[in-house]
């Protein structure tokens, strides 16, 4: 579990250091950058999901990386805060270890969540939030929470790199790292 606590403070002092430095505009700059935003946005997601405690099909204890993929919703409620609905397929069969003695098989779950999105600083936003794992035996709830690098394209288009963690029913964790493309439409907002 240590490697995973290294890999989440690397990925976190990367973020602070890539926006430490987007904030450095010059004033040409900042008279040419357009604040405005979209209220709605939808994204899709390319990712890759992690399962620490999960078995593998020989029922060996083994860490399972499987691609996941997603479409996520936003409202903007203002600049820097929104709601979101956030979507996961999880593209992979596997078990986990419930008690000593007995398994929960987890076959291609869905995931959906509502989490809160603040963006303290440009490019940064962070989200959590409660949610549930749709899955044919059993379903958990879960609790989710992240961040992800944010930068506009033109055209209200957007590109994000994210990273998630999710506590399954105090069962397992699950974290999801993935990179996600967008759009924003409908009513335009500024700062």
């Amino acid at each position: 579990m240590k490697i995973f606590q290294l890999v989440l403070i690397s990925i976190l002092f990367l973020s602070i250091s890539i926006v430490i430095n987007a904030q450095e505009v010059s004033e040409h700059d900042k008279k040419t950058i357009d604040h405005s935003f979209k209220r709605h946005s939808v994204f899709l997601l390319w990712g890759n999901t992690l399962v620490p405690a999960a078995k593998t099909a020989e029922g060996e204890n083994s860490v399972v990386l499987f691609p996941s993929w997603g479409l996520n919703y936003e409202y903007r409620i203002k600049h820097n805060y929104g709601v979101a609905l956030m979507n996961e397929f999880e593209m992979q069969s596997y078990a986990i270890e419930h008690d000593e003695h007995a398994e929960i098989e987890r076959e291609y779950p869905i995931i959906t969540s509502i989490v809160f999105v603040y963006e303290p600083v440009n490019h940064l936003a962070l989200f959590a939030g409660p949610g549930i794992e749709f899955e044919r035996s059993h379903n958990f709830s879960i609790i989710k929470a992240g961040a992800a690098l944010t930068f506009k394209l033109p055209k209200h288009y957007g590109i994000a790199l994210e990273i998630s963690y999710e506590r399954k029913n105090k069962t397992y964790d699950a974290w999801t790292f993935g990179l996600l493309i967008g759009k924003g439409f409908g009513k335009t907002i500024g700062h």
